[in-house]
């Protein structure tokens, strides 16, 4: 039995990939590289072959990659120093998530899902973005964005509903679950003194 392959189809050139995303409504992710960089390797033979990772850049994303040391402006303009280094761009360019390391499959996939989910709550398109975000919990239940991706889920669903209340039951939720996360500490303003 074989099994299918699915590759990503990088785009070389930065305005081409630009055009791109706002004709399809996509926002863009931009790979930095270089040549000698182990862990952009690694994301190469292991992250971006990996089927689950592919389709999703496939289906929601402009792929764009750039050797950091040819992309001088680039580079600078996106604070680009480290590599392998991944910026989500909206469709004026602006970069609205990012990863900078590697990242096994099974964290990347939950990187991509939210930097879509960004790129939604940034247009405030908040029920796609809600439901972007719901995606990761059920996918990825162990992810280290876990908790980053609740703080955004009950944020989208309340500037979708503008129910505080409900807010503050998904944040006390989000905080019974999440006790020492960073993000849940942004949950706890009224406790704060």
């Amino acid at each position: 039995m074989k099994l299918s392959t699915v590759t990503v189809e990088w785009q070389t050139d930065y305005e081409a990939a630009l055009d791109a995303g706002r004709d399809a409504r996509k926002p863009v992710l931009l790979f930095f590289h270089k040549d000698v960089c182990k862990g952009c390797a690694k994301m190469e033979t292991v992250t971006l072959v990996d089927p689950t990772v592919a389709s999703i850049i496939n289906e929601h994303f402009i792929p764009l990659k750039l050797n950091i040391r040819e992309a001088g402006k680039l580079a600078h303009q996106y604070h680009a120093i480290w590599t392998p280094n991944f910026r989500v761009l909206d469709v004026r360019a602006n970069a609205i998530y990012q990863n900078v390391g590697w990242l096994p499959p099974s964290e990347f996939a939950p990187f991509l899902l939210m930097g879509l989910g960004h790129f939604y709550f940034d247009r405030k398109r908040y029920t796609e973005a809600s439901e972007v975000f719901m995606l990761l919990p059920d996918r990825y239940p162990r992810s280290g964005y876990l908790p980053e991706c609740r703080f955004y889920l009950a944020v989208s669903r309340y500037m979708e509903s503008g129910d505080h209340d409900k807010l503050e039951e998904e944040w006390e939720a989000f905080y019974t679950r999440n006790p020492d996360s960073l993000w849940a500490l942004r949950t706890r303003i009224t406790a704060m003194d």
